[in-house]
């Protein structure tokens, strides 16, 4: 099959497009596909991130210090409210706000203190990941509710002997541990922590469960199923990728077993214990050293946005709800073109070209059947509220069916930032004055589900 460089020279060469040129096109697409990777980050699907790019690293390793850049979006394990009981046997709250990069806020509550001669007492502190499991106060600050000054047993002011305090989190218990060996659990969770039966941390349904599917930088579709498996709060999780850099490109699944948590803002997240596996097989190969011996034993975690009902996963993927991508039943070829391979070099050209934004609106005109139509139509799209979702669209073709000489059925994909807009798409192409171009019911089909009607009377 010839490349898609080739079959975009060989048609803009011969229509004569006067300010493009074939390596603008493909200079602008790279800027296009290289900004939207900057833009999103760590978007890779959860799997490719884990071995390609040494954020498994960050989290499988108690030893790799956290960069807050890595952490990007990522829901914090430690974020939220906390209850333990004190050593002296005093009730204790805790809440802990992440704040920007690693960086989170704690204020800590005493309710009977004893270096305040039982008075209640707080502590604040600026905290910092020191790994994704730890969590350290550097400069914690203590004061004592009534006004005195909180003091040691022995007759020290507490604020010269206190400095970091840590947390340690223990994502199978969903607890933190800090360093006097006060273990912390969200409120309402069991007192030993989830039981190995499956106890729930959450009651009610999980907004989790059903079929979810992502478009990462790699632009190939993924798809997640999570279902509970018990009367508690156990999720399972299948998610697929169906072109993974640690199975050497080919298909990998990532799956795994866990809980809900939630904060005292409501966020509510999912974490779990996943293991990738090849679908051909194969074994999983890390692409970086931090990767290696974590392939089959890693925190994955994804927060549900209540608002929109979507996930986003602590590798910064968006993922909304399916049905798991299908694609549609191509018809049987019918009689072919004279010349086949230069008919769907035509046919692949018109698509990409008529549904790449970065090209100008006159010159993709070229690339329809009824090109006033669909220039009227695409001005009231870009000047229409779903101007942004669009704006940085371009196509793939997947396929390509004759179904005589001069019509095809043509399955493509419209790729844009933005998941509100539909990606799998199956349209048709048509002959006239010898050469192929989109039928306009293709491109009026789609701008109707914008609310954009074609007027055909042009």
């Amino acid at each position: 099959m010839p490349s898609a460089r080739a079959l975009l020279e060989r048609q803009m060469a011969e229509v004569e497009l006067r300010p493009l040129t074939l390596d603008g096109f493909y200079q602008r697409r790279h800027r296009k596909q290289r900004n939207r990777r900057i833009a999103t980050a760590a978007m890779g699907f959860v799997l490719a991130a884990v071995v390609a790019g040494g954020i498994l690293g960050s989290l499988g390793s108690d030893d790799q210090k956290v960069d807050s850049d890595i952490l990007g979006p990522m829901p914090s394990p430690f974020a939220g409210t906390w209850t333990s009981t004190d050593t002296d046997g005093s009730s204790q709250t805790m809440g802990i706000q992440h704040a920007d990069g690693d960086e989170h806020e704690v204020v800590l509550h005493d309710d009977a203190a004893t270096a305040c001669s039982g008075a209640p007492a707080t502590v604040t502190g600026t905290a910092r990941l020191s790994s994704v499991t730890e969590l350290v106060v550097p400069h914690p600050v203590a004061t004592c509710d009534d006004g005195s000054t909180p003091m040691t047993p022995d007759g020290q002011r507490l604020d010269e002997v206190l400095t970091e305090i840590t947390f340690l989190h223990d994502p199978d218990t969903g607890t933190l541990t800090d360093s006097y060996g006060v273990v912390w659990r969200r409120p309402g969770a069991a007192p030993n922590g989830p039981t190995e039966e499956g106890g729930p941390i959450i009651e009610g349904p999980s907004p989790y469960e059903g079929a979810w599917v992502a478009t990462p930088v790699d632009d190939l579709p993924e798809s997640m199923e999570i279902h509970l498996v018990s009367d508690g709060d156990v999720h399972e999780v299948v998610a697929h990728d169906p072109s993974s850099a640690g199975c050497s490109g080919g298909a990998a699944t990532v799956s795994g077993t866990g809980r809900r948590e939630t904060d005292r803002f409501g966020l509510v997240t999912l974490v779990i214990s996943a293991a990738m596996t090849c679908d051909d097989g194969s074994e999983p190969i890390p692409t970086t050293p931090e990767a290696e011996g974590h392939l089959h034993d890693f925190p994955l975690s994804w927060t549900h946005d209540r608002e929109i009902d979507q996930l986003l996963s602590s590798m910064g993927v968006r993922w909304w709800r399916g049905p798991v991508y299908d694609p549609p039943t191509l018809p049987e070829p019918g009689d072919q073109p004279a010349d086949p391979v230069a008919a769907e070099e035509q046919v692949r050209a018109a698509f990409m070209g008529l549904f790449d934004f970065s090209i100008p609106r006159e010159e993709r005109t070229q690339f329809s059947e009824r090109p006033e139509v669909w220039a009227a139509a695409n001005v009231e799209l870009m000047d229409g509220q779903f101007a942004d979702a669009v704006h940085d669209m371009y196509a793939q073709v997947d396929a390509v069916v004759f179904t005589d000489p001069a019509h095809a059925t043509v399955q493509f994909q419209t790729i844009t930032s933005d998941p509100i807009v539909p990606r799998y798409n199956t349209g048709e192409a048509v002959l006239v004055d010898g050469r192929w171009v989109v039928t306009i019911t293709t491109t009026c089909g789609m701008v109707e589900r914008a609310a954009v009607q074609c007027d055909m009377t042009l």
